[in-house]
């Protein structure tokens, strides 16, 4: 990159949407994700004067390289393949409709602060045997949040994640969701585990399992066979051990096919 040097006590306009401060101020220059070469693992920055000399300021940057929408990292839910870090990517409008999938399993993602809401029409998040449990760490998380309004042919699925701790102690009805739905339309949740984790262990209860807001065609698991003999299938979520209500439901229209696991041991 070439970046023209500012007179003393001036500041100039610099093309990669940064400024550099009059008498020596401190250069922050982003580098745009598509400016970088397919492959690239490693980014050495150079400045350029009138006169045509150059130096180096910043040599041999490893880039992080990301596996999104393979959530392959976990515990820290800071380095690079979060599952925060894959929602934002499914989030931009050309990724739209990629599903997230996970690489790890038998793992529990301590989510550091809310994740973004999925607003990523057609888009699924898919931990289907990976036994992936997503904990709240404070008061005032939602597991999930989801805001995506996809079609009938291409609806949202959840689908086999565990979501405990995601209690607020002063409850409002827009947080302490295992997962909120918000302004979404034709999502479907099936698999899940609200309230406990993959081994049934008790006190990990969420406020609210699932806590729907002005939603429509909202699908949580799916009708069991007919009888004499109805059976739920893998596509039940079990619900259990929420501190409040294990589903919360306002406003919005076409909520159906509510299928619900209760063990009893």
């Amino acid at each position: 990159m070439s970046l023209p040097i500012p007179r003393r006590g001036r500041r100039v306009e610099i093309p990669l949407f940064q400024r550099i401060g009059p008498k020596g101020a401190a250069v922050v220059v982003p580098v745009p994700i598509a400016s970088v070469s397919a492959g690239a693992t490693q980014l050495t920055a150079t400045i350029t004067d009138s006169n045509g000399n150059t130096s180096e300021f910043a040599v041999n940057i490893a880039i992080p390289v990301s596996s999104c929408p393979v959530v392959s990292s976990n515990l820290d839910d800071s380095s690079g393949s979060t599952l925060r870090d894959c929602i934002n990517y499914v989030n931009q409008p050309a990724n739209n409709g990629k599903n997230i999938t996970f690489s790890i399993s038998n793992q529990t993602i301590t989510l550091a602060s809310d994740l973004p809401a999925l607003n990523a029409p057609g888009s699924d998040i898919d931990g289907t045997g990976k036994n992936v449990v997503i904990k709240c760490a404070g008061f005032t998380n939602n597991g999930l949040t989801i805001n995506s309004v996809s079609t009938a042919g291409d609806p949202t699925n959840i689908k086999g994640l565990s979501f405990t701790s995601c209690a607020n102690s002063d409850p409002t009805f827009s947080t302490g969701a295992g997962i909120f739905i918000s302004g979404a339309k034709y999502v479907n949740l099936t698999g899940n585990v609200l309230g406990t984790d993959f081994t049934s262990a008790a006190g990990l209860g969420n406020t609210f399992g699932v806590d729907i807001h002005d939603s429509q065609q909202i699908t949580i698991g799916t009708a069991p066979s007919l009888p004499p003999n109805p059976v739920c299938g893998a596509s039940h979520n079990t619900i259990s051990g929420n501190i409040t209500d294990g589903i919360l439901y306002l406003g919005g229209r076409g909520l159906h096919r509510i299928s619900i696991f209760i063990a009893i041991t």
